[in-house]
């Protein structure tokens, strides 16, 4: 092998070698929740709406976290009705969801009496961390319009972070 060739392979080696000693020290870290077994959560048209599920995540240092949440929603109404909901996974358990905040959704539906209908909460949502901490997470949803005599259930709840340094 000529002086180039070995020039040419001992940088490759050592770029190779940064790359993975860089990987391995940028490992992502994911924590998940199991789902929620059976109805998570309910509510009515004369309730409050309840945290529909919370998550606790330790970063260990500064980073961005990619968090996600599943679930799927069911609301019937014993006449015609109308419900028209917002969700959105929050940072606080005071924060009001918002269909027009950062991967905040619509949920809209107009059916007649004796019907149902699901819909998915499937959410996403990046957050910065500025340093290693405690991070909470909640999916939240609030009411716009929901008739008389309706009831919503939440079932398969469940949060995924993945963390990034």
């Amino acid at each position: 092998m000529n002086n180039f060739n070995r020039l040419l392979s001992g940088f490759a080696l050592s770029t190779l070698t940064a790359v993975f000693a860089t990987s391995a020290s940028a490992a992502a870290t994911i924590v998940s929740q199991v789902p929620c077994p059976g109805i998570c959560k309910t509510f009515t048209d004369n309730q409050s709406i309840p945290i529909i599920r919370h998550l606790r995540f330790s970063a260990p240092s500064a980073g961005k976290a990619s968090v996600s949440f599943n679930g799927s929603m069911l609301c019937a109404g014993a006449s015609a009705f109308t419900i028209s909901l917002d969700s959105q996974i929050v940072p606080g358990a005071t924060d009001v969801a918002s269909a027009g905040g950062p991967g905040g959704l619509k949920h809209t539906a107009t059916l007649a009496g004796g019907s149902t209908v699901t819909m998915n909460l499937a959410s996403s949502r990046f957050f910065p961390i500025s340093s290693a901490g405690v991070q909470d997470y909640y999916f939240k949803i609030t009411k716009g319009t929901m008739d008389p005599n309706t009831q919503c259930f939440i079932y398969n709840a469940t949060f995924t972070v993945t963390f990034v340094p």
